[in-house]
This record gives structure tokens, sequence and C-alpha cells, in this order.
């Protein structure tokens, strides 16, 4: 897998953390959806196929998170 190297400033990465945890929780709640049938009010469904598809979307964007929350950590170290 080829990687890619972006730069930007701590406050604008907490910024695109904040977004994508935003993402992670409404595929948690559309793979909830899924699997249950039941949604809270408050929360956002995406069109997922089935709750596989939608945990699997959860768990990228969470993978996501960890990455740039641990490289954001690592650069203020230095």
């Amino acid at each position: 897998m080829s990687q890619v190297q972006i730069q930007l400033d701590a406050n604008d990465l907490g910024q695109v953390i904040d977004g994508l945890e935003v993402l992670a929780s409404q595929w948690e709640a559309t793979a909830r959806y899924h699997s249950s049938g039941y949604v809270e009010l408050d929360e956002y469904v995406h069109d997922a196929s089935d709750s596989t598809e939608a945990e699997y979307m959860a768990s990228t964007y969470s993978r996501l998170i960890e990455s740039l929350r641990t490289q954001l950590v690592s650069s203020r170290m230095c």
C-alpha cells in the first residue's frame, strides 16, 4: 500500500479528526440499525446494504482516526 504525506496545522488536524469521529459514529448507528431495526431519533443513518458493510465503514473510520491521533501525538513530542 502506498503512503501519502499531508502536512496540516495541529489544530486543523484536530478538526479533521472531529469530522471523522462524526462519520464513524454515524456508521456505527447504521450498523445498529441494520442489526436491530432501531436507531435513536438524533442519529444519522447512511445508505448501506447491510450491517456488515456499515461495520466495515465504521471500523475503517476508526482506524483512520487512530492513525491520525497517533501521528498528532508524535508530532507534539518533537
